[in-house]
């Protein structure tokens, strides 16, 4: 199978069937469960964007099993996380950041408890091809991290994580943004 092309422009992910209207702070642990039985779609940049915006809870590598145990099978999309506790940035600095460093987020979104004030977001990445190799995967999630080091949050890099969705539309957009694992290279971890 060739990476490159295999998914086109579809993206494969595992997704909650249930909306949100606000943060499912005691349904995590239903979340979690459902998401064992969950199978994995396939869906456009735009459909996911939608879908997450919408309240929907999503876990972007389609992986199965326990958390110390578990079968890889790919991910396109990477989801960095930015609480805003210390070291402040926008999410319009965020994107202007991003791009410095030659990538363009995918998309991008406020989560449920973001505010005007203290705001809260996601910027999620793609990559030009499905990553099938599990360690690829975390070298990739690592790396994206640390071009946003001390901004985004740290704890969200394992591939059993979730993400909550949010209540408002994306703040950015870019369906055709994809990132080259080769090209990110030069910025990962020492």
């Amino acid at each position: 199978m060739d990476n490159t092309t295999s998914f086109s422009n579809k993206i494969a992910i595992i997704l909650d069937s249930v909306a949100y209207q606000s943060k499912p702070k005691k349904e995590a642990a239903l979340i979690q469960y459902r998401f064992k039985e969950a199978k994995p779609v396939i869906l456009t940049v735009e459909e996911v964007a939608r879908a997450v915006t919408s309240g929907q809870t999503v876990k972007p590598c389609v992986c199965f099993g326990p958390k110390d145990n578990q079968r890889y099978v790919c991910q396109s999309l990477f989801f960095l996380d930015f609480d805003n506790d210390s070291n402040v940035i926008s999410s319009e600095e965020a994107v202007r950041y991003a791009k410095s460093h030659g990538l363009v987020p995918a998309f991008g979104y406020h989560s449920f408890s973001s505010t005007p004030e203290h705001e809260k977001f996601r910027l999620v990445f793609r990559s030009k091809y499905p990553i099938l190799d599990p360690n690829l995967r975390d070298k990739i999630q690592a790396t994206l991290m640390n071009i946003f080091k001390g901004h985004c949050d740290a704890k969200c890099k394992d591939r059993t994580r979730i993400f909550f969705g949010g209540k408002t539309a994306p703040f950015w957009l870019d369906s055709s943004a994809v990132f080259s694992p080769e090209e990110i290279s030069a910025y990962a971890p020492a």
